[in-house]
């Protein structure tokens, strides 16, 4: 025997925050996409364009699970590495959600005229604790490059596909 249950809308009994999902449900995302270029030169972490979204999770016990991808080119240092580092923040309260160890992402140039493309792609998981409005923020820096050669580039439309900054939030 089938049965269908059709429901409009769940309420608690006193508040949204009565109705429990089982562990592991999404009950929540939002995604926002960036094509506008963020030149760089630095190996201090600067905000990335277009890569921020604010979200309020459902449940202060969730866990956001976040999903980052970045359009990136690197620029030419002869004889040397060139190498992006990527950061996730939590702007609303400073916040670091994920930061690049060692390198990051990047390649070898051995003549002065080599450039590369290439997509950044990575995954966090962070816990706000809260139900209020975060804001999530993207910073990338240059975490080797040395010599003449030319800036970092992400996102730049001219280039590539752009980035995406992607949240889903987990009932646990």
């Amino acid at each position: 025997m089938a049965s269908t249950l059709t429901v409009d809308n769940i309420v608690g009994a006193t508040t949204a925050a009565n109705v429990k999902f089982p562990e592991g449900t999404p009950v929540g995302w939002k995604t926002a996409a960036a094509v506008t270029s963020t030149q760089f030169n630095t190996n201090s972490y600067v905000t990335a364009s277009g890569i921020t979204l604010s979200y309020a999770a459902k449940y202060s016990t969730s866990t956001l699970y976040f999903n980052i991808h970045l359009h990136a080119f690197f620029g030419q240092y002869q004889n040397a590495w060139a190498t992006i580092g990527v950061k996730l923040i939590n702007a609303t309260d400073s916040a670091t959600v994920f930061t690049d160890a060692g390198y990051g992402t990047g390649k070898y140039s051995t003549d002065a005229n080599d450039r590369e493309m290439s997509y950044i792609g990575w995954n966090a998981a962070y816990s706000p604790n809260s139900t209020s409005s975060k804001t999530y923020t993207v910073q990338v820096a240059k975490l080797a490059g040395s010599g003449s050669g030319s800036g970092m580039d992400v996102n730049n439309p001219g280039y590539g596909g752009g980035g995406r900054i992607t949240v889903m939030e987990i009932a646990q």
